[in-house]
């Protein structure tokens, strides 16, 4: 499994990379994950994917077995009858040992032959015999389509798991980047609110001093001191929600959720320049949804051949050969002398075969239904290329947004806090002000992680984000 990155830059940014998850066991000493890691981790830890990963392991053993038909077959064979009469005319009573076996094999075509050796033991003599079958189906039951029926069906079966698999993965890889700037984002807020307090208390402290010396107002206090409030309250829910995001994220990792972990992960990202049939176009040769859909019509193709042969009355063509003895005599009934062939056509079938009939239409419907599938899978596609590739132009509108607006509430808190240093204004202004500075930041910083995490979510789209590796063959394989 090849992971393929797309925005691994150093960053230049004077922003956090480095978020140390939150845990009450700060004792220990958190285990450093790169976001490269991370992936890597979940990947080969994730429950969810060992849980897939056992399926198809189990599709794989359904497979041997159904392979394994075709093999060389050995049946042991022993019995002991015994038998009494009570008439007036004997009172007998014999018993029967019999010892033997049946060697068989049946052709990918149907034919079924076998040789069983057997040895008999009563009372009165010894008795030896081999024979050989030869078993011909003339109609109904001839051909590789029809007897490889359940083999293709379990290799259909165990791609289709593989292909599932795939799919979980490229949903856990997206699961673990989200998770991960998340985190970023919520330990951002944790420093930017710490780091704000410190200040507003030491303005809030100013506030009451200018007050009391009768060159302030009362209400700037209380300005300062809402704010502060605000800034505590924001930093307490912040904490909560670090909190759960780290959780969610050794959840996916199936990292043990006391053991504290830090994540790194770079903010910097490279803008994605690419026209919309064109990424269309990759995604249509790459998605793994479309090898499945051609899998599933091919599957249902099939299955209606099958279905249409099975149509066919049942007629079947035994031929047998026996050389046996029998001899009272202990040194001589290893030597058989008699022979005995049998010739039979045999067949047992329904004259209406309704039930094979309802088969064969219900076959051709699902011909239908898998094509429709397809095309609905297509336009799927289709429709996740352009949604994800326009999320992430307005993302780039709206940085270049943020950024302007940071800029000018960055004017703005300097020209309030000259006003207010030089008592021209009051507070008020100066905190407005800060306080968009603040949010203009974050949204800043919101808009960048959603850019970057659905640059993810289009290599996804494409199906280029990881390199599918097939453990099974498709139904058209040869067994």
């Amino acid at each position: 499994m090849v992971f393929s990155a797309m925005f691994f830059f150093p960053t230049a940014r004077a922003l956090p990379t480095f978020a140390t998850l939150p845990t009450l066991a700060t004792e220990n000493t958190p285990k450093q994950l790169t976001l490269e890691e991370a992936i890597s981790r979940a990947l080969r830890h994730n429950r969810q994917l060992r849980n897939s990963a056992l399926d198809q392991s189990s599709r794989l053993l359904y497979l041997d077995a159904a392979r394994d038909r075709f093999s060389v077959q050995i049946s042991p064979l022993s019995s002991i009858n015994y038998s009494s009469t009570d008439s007036e005319e004997s009172d007998e009573e014999q018993v029967v040992w019999r010892v033997g076996g049946e060697v068989s094999k049946k052709f990918h075509n149907g034919i079924q032959i076998g040789v069983a050796p057997s040895v008999a033991i009563d009372d009165d003599a010894y008795g030896t015999g081999i024979s050989c079958s030869l078993a011909v189906p003339l109609l109904r039951g001839f051909g590789a389509d029809v007897n490889l029926n359940t083999v293709f069906a379990q290799e259909y079966s165990l791609a289709s798991s593989s292909r599932r698999l795939h799919r979980s993965k490229i949903n856990t890889v997206l699961e673990t980047v989200q998770a991960a700037y998340a985190l970023i984002r919520a330990q951002y807020l944790v420093n930017l609110y710490a780091d704000q307090l410190s200040p507003l208390k030491g303005h809030l402290h100013t506030a009451r001093i200018r007050e009391k010396a009768g060159i302030g107002r009362s209400m700037d206090g209380y300005r300062a001191e809402l704010r502060t409030k605000k800034v505590e309250e924001q930093l307490n829910s912040a904490k909560k929600h670090a909190a759960e995001t780290a959780d969610h994220l050794k959840d996916i990792l199936a990292l043990p959720l006391d053991n504290p972990i830090a994540v790194q992960a770079p903010l910097q990202y490279t803008l994605i320049k690419i026209k919309l049939n064109e990424a269309v176009q990759i995604a249509l040769q790459h998605r793994i949804e479309i090898t499945q859909g051609r899998a599933d019509i091919t599957e249902a193709l099939r299955k209606e051949k099958v279905a249409q042969q099975n149509t066919l009355p049942e007629l079947k063509l035994k031929l047998g050969y026996t050389r046996q003895g029998e001899t009272e005599e202990f040194e001589n009934f290893l030597l058989p002398d008699q022979d005995i062939w049998s010739v039979a056509l045999t067949s047992s079938t329904d004259w209406t075969r309704s039930a094979e009939k309802a088969a064969l239409a219900n076959s051709r419907l699902n011909v239908d239904r898998s094509r429709l599938n397809m095309e609905s899978s297509r336009e799927k596609i289709i429709w996740e290329v352009r949604t994800v590739l326009n999320a992430l132009n307005a993302s780039k509108e709206r940085i270049a947004l943020r950024r302007e607006q940071i800029h000018q509430a960055t004017g703005k808190q300097r020209l309030a806090t000259i006003k207010f240093q030089y008592n021209e204004a009051d507070n008020f202004d100066l905190l407005e002000a800060e306080a968009q500075l603040e949010q203009a930041r974050i949204d800043l910083m919101t808009d960048e992680i959603r850019y970057i995490t659905n640059g993810y979510r289009f290599r996804a789209a494409m199906g280029t984000l990881i390199t599918f590796t097939s453990s099974g063959k498709d139904s058209s394989g040869t067994p």
